[in-house]
């Protein structure tokens, strides 16, 4: 489950760490661990796809607002 090439797997692991941190081990934690890590590394997916999204908007809207008023790039 530990796989370090995973892009952003330094993240994911040191938050599933830290909501770990919080179970007993026992018969549920494996569940428990399947569970957090699934929503971690969802989270963390998410995150990099909003991320991605605004930066094109933001580059989408500047070339727009540059070539409507024929400026060239930030001051």
């Amino acid at each position: 489950m530990r796989n370090i090439d995973v892009p952003g797997a330094k993240e994911i692991f040191a938050k599933q760490d830290e909501l770990l941190k919080t179970f007993t081990q026992n018969c549920g934690y494996i569940k428990a661990l399947v569970a957090i890590h699934e929503a971690v590394r969802e989270d963390y997916f998410f995150e990099k796809m909003r991320k991605l999204r605004s930066k094109n908007l933001y580059d989408r809207s500047a070339l727009e607002y540059y070539n409507k008023y024929g400026t060239v790039g930030e001051f």
